[in-house]
């Protein structure tokens, strides 16, 4: 009995170290954005997001996923209480953020609005850890997204296989916005 339990409390107080990226396309982009793991998963402002044409090639798009994977930060639970707290006090600085990142793309994609960016956006999450890769597949509403369900891919594959199901996945996507 004694073995179950420390067995259970290595499994609950274990931290894994997942690495959060969001592909973020529309009918002329991509974009990635690389995520701070903190608990919370906290969008990093330290970085832009990378934006590609949708007609990028295979090489820069998976050259663009590993690179938003390097700069991704993982927080341990010691330390993660700061990030949350300074997430929450710099909520103006993040929707600031967020609206320079916006108009980014309406002016260089040329989108008429707000609304016609949102409703051509689709969003997928890939993260990962030592052992998969994870996808999420999201619906678009017009209240942010919903993840639709959770794909794994064993760790030790290709880029090929990695792009490849990237690309699969963003096929899974969807929006309230198109049908």
């Amino acid at each position: 009995m004694q073995k179950l339990k420390n067995l259970f409390n290595r499994f609950i107080h274990k931290e894994e170290e997942w690495r959060n990226i969001e592909i973020v396309f529309g009918r002329e982009f991509i974009s990635i954005t690389t995520w701070i793991s903190a608990g919370l998963t906290i969008r990093d402002l330290s970085y832009a997001p990378i934006v590609l044409n949708m007609n990028c090639t295979d090489s820069e798009f998976i050259h663009a996923i590993k690179l938003a994977f390097e700069r991704c930060t993982f927080v341990k639970v010691k330390e993660r209480s700061v990030y949350c707290k300074q997430a929450l006090e710099n909520t103006l600085q993040y929707d600031e953020f967020l609206k320079k990142e916006e108009m980014s793309l309406i002016q260089q994609f040329e989108y008429k609005t707000r609304k016609e960016l949102h409703r051509d956006q689709k969003t997928l999450s890939v993260s990962y850890n030592s052992v998969e890769y994870q996808f999420i597949p999201c619906q678009t509403k017009s209240d942010g997204f919903v993840g639709i369900e959770t794909i794994s891919l064993p760790m030790q594959v290709s880029d090929q296989e990695l792009l490849r199901k990237v690309r699969e996945m963003m096929g899974l996507c969807t929006s309230i916005y198109k049908i």
